[in-house]
């Protein structure tokens, strides 16, 4: 989960298996971009992708990218996106 000004907020035990790197290395959006994506064309895609699905402008739910872990495996993973959530319990 991320917080409004692209801090990690929460890194759970999966996350850190499949990249290797602890929360305190990836701290934050940039930090995580430039360890798991260190090919700088690769990363700028990747972001761009996401900036576009942020503004509605692509319609992408999930998408699959080529991860680079910390001992320098690559693995393709596929993520996918919510926009929040909504508490259930308040519509009844």
């Amino acid at each position: 989960m991320l917080s409004s000004d692209g801090r990690i907020e929460e890194y759970n035990q999966a996350v850190f298996e499949l990249t290797g790197y602890a929360h305190e290395e990836v701290p934050d959006i940039p930090a995580w971009m430039s360890k798991v994506y260190p090919n700088a064309e690769y990363r700028n895609k990747v972001i761009e992708n996401s900036r576009q699905s942020r503004n509605r402008q692509i319609d992408i739910k999930r998408d699959v990218f080529n991860l680079t872990r910390k001992n320098g495996e690559e693995r393709f993973v596929e993520f996918s996106v919510a926009r929040g959530w909504e508490n259930q319990s308040e519509n009844k």
